[in-house]
């Protein structure tokens, strides 16, 4: 979006420029070298630390500041979020100019605003469900599936997408899905469903054994389980799975840009090129709105949650 040439940025130049897929692949190879390489050194302490979660009953306190006072930390922390969320912010009201100018941004790309909404709401109804599933069928334990999760998800958006397309773009029936919306839900999908199904993992291990004991003992079926004590306490941890893969899939250009089909632009596609141009009016609006929905949509999520935690 600033039109940095970052290294995601060049994979994709390179692939417009010259069209050659596999140099872009072999490009990404250096960037899935690295995670790779951080998702073997840090799998064992992470996996460690989650067990601990599970099983303290009370949060433990770290002492990351030392001797460091607790107000000039504070102070530091408030200038840093001024800096990085409120003067933005405030910035893209100012260069909205007024109201009008967010009608007119509704009105430009409501049909971008409309596909963009749902298919990362679809994609993040999906990816929860899939990470659900998957943790439920293993019983809370790590499994090979999550190590394949995290390797999409540490591919390069350019290289992903062309393995989507690689597999998605020929005839028949697979053709038929490269050529609409649902190719969208799909690779955000196949890119982001272990980020809910992290979630997942944490909500089964936290699951309270001795209700589900005590229910088993009385003759409760695994399924009258499942829907009684299971689903109501892991609820809350999968909505929070639900809002991650929601912004993540919002928010992605990278891997979109390369496969939305002809005639259906994402919002983040229309901001894309309307960057080309500058940051006129009209984008600050459209970043405008798009804060706007996206708040709108985690406070009504937050909402949610508390309801389903009071409960």
């Amino acid at each position: 979006m600033l039109q940095t040439p970052v290294y995601v940025v060049e994979i994709y130049t390179r692939l417009s420029a010259m069209g050659d897929a596999g140099e872009a692949a072999a490009q990404g190879l250096p960037l899935l070298f690295i995670g790779v390489v951080g998702l073997l050194s840090f799998a064992r302490p992470v996996a460690t630390q989650l067990d601990h979660l599970t099983q303290a009953h009370k949060p433990r306190r770290v002492h990351l500041l030392g001797k460091i006072p607790r107000r000039l930390f504070l102070g530091v922390l408030y200038i840093g979020i001024g800096l990085v969320v409120v003067l933005p912010l405030a910035l893209l009201v100012y260069r909205s100019h007024s109201i009008t100018t967010l009608w007119e941004a509704w009105v430009t790309a409501k049909e971008e605003w409309v596909l963009s909404f749902v298919f990362s709401v679809l994609t993040a109804l999906l990816a929860t469900g899939l990470g659900y599933g998957i943790a439920l069928y293993y019983k809370g334990r790590m499994h090979w599936l999550h190590g394949a999760g995290a390797l999409a998800l540490l591919c390069t958006g350019p290289v992903f997408a062309l393995g989507v397309i690689a597999l998605w773009n020929r005839a028949g029936l697979g053709g038929w899905f490269y050529d609409r919306p649902v190719i969208l839900v799909i690779a955000c999908t196949g890119r982001y469903w272990i980020c809910a199904a992290l979630p997942a993992l944490l909500a089964i291990r936290n699951t309270p054994q001795s209700c589900v004991e005590a229910a088993k003992n009385l003759g409760a079926t695994s399924f009258y389980r499942w829907r009684t004590i299971e689903l109501p306490h892991h609820l809350p941890w999968l909505l929070g799975g639900w809002c991650i893969v929601f912004l993540l899939s919002f928010g992605d250009l990278d891997t979109v840009l390369l496969i939305a089909p002809p005639g259906y632009t994402p919002l983040s596609v229309r901001l894309f090129s309307l960057m080309h141009y500058g940051p006129s009016a009209l984008v600050a609006a459209l970043s405008l709105l798009c804060c706007i929905l996206i708040l709108g949509s985690l406070g009504g999520a937050l909402l949610v949650r508390r309801f389903l935690v009071a409960r």
